[in-house]
């Protein structure tokens, strides 16, 4: 977002580290509705940040094409990326807690 490289080379790089194969996104879900259901407010939480990451980022693309300066983005995108670490780390405490009951 910030212009250091390209767009279509970031593009490249997504392209070349998404792991089509990697399926653990669906058997954290699966698991979490089957097993973990105190899980699930986590989970939703972090979905939702996701759909919000891509919303921004679907903004920035547009302005980005239309040729319009892009610098509102950034830092809502540092923001929300910042939060889902915030979330994630959340509910890895909460399955840490979770483990304790089953020692």
């Amino acid at each position: 977002m910030r212009g250091k490289i390209s767009y279509d080379d970031a593009n490249g790089l997504v392209i070349q580290n998404h792991d089509k194969q990697d399926k653990s996104h669906d058997v954290m879900q699966m698991l979490v509705n089957i097993y973990f259901p105190e899980l699930r407010p986590h989970l939703l939480g972090i979905l939702n940040r996701r759909d919000q990451i891509n919303a921004i980022f679907a903004k920035f693309t547009k302005s980005r094409k239309r040729e319009e300066n892009c610098e509102c983005y950034i830092q809502p995108f540092l923001d929300e990326l910042s939060a889902i670490d915030a979330d994630e780390k959340a509910m890895t405490n909460s399955i840490f807690r979770l483990s304790e009951k089953y020692r």
